[in-house]
């Protein structure tokens, strides 16, 4: 029988891990992403959706192909969904608070 799982991974945890192990900065992944660093952080957190197109930026930027990064984010809003709770917010993203 399968355990209940009560909690979901954003796609963006995955990148967290990467950047830790790899030792790049938030700049740099931003810099690849096209976007800020902000913007990067809410991604960590799960605030934002990952798209295709990011999907594909961070292929690039990984070496993790995109259809494996569009599969985190799957299957995150799939637990999002099961677990009946909404997408962390962008309200009051500060680079103190991420």
């Amino acid at each position: 029988m399968p355990a209940n799982i009560n909690y979901a991974v954003a796609p963006g945890e995955h990148l967290e891990e990467w950047i830790e192990s790899s030792a790049t900065s938030l700049s740099t992944v931003a810099s690849a992403l096209g976007c800020t660093e902000i913007w990067v952080r809410a991604l960590i957190r799960g605030a934002v959706p990952l798209t295709e197109p990011v999907a594909v930026r961070l292929e690039h930027l990984t070496g993790t192909p995109a259809y494996i990064w569009m599969r985190f984010e799957h299957g995150y809003q799939d637990d999002l969904s099961r677990l009946r709770i909404d997408r962390p917010t962008t309200e009051n993203l500060t680079n103190a608070n991420l």
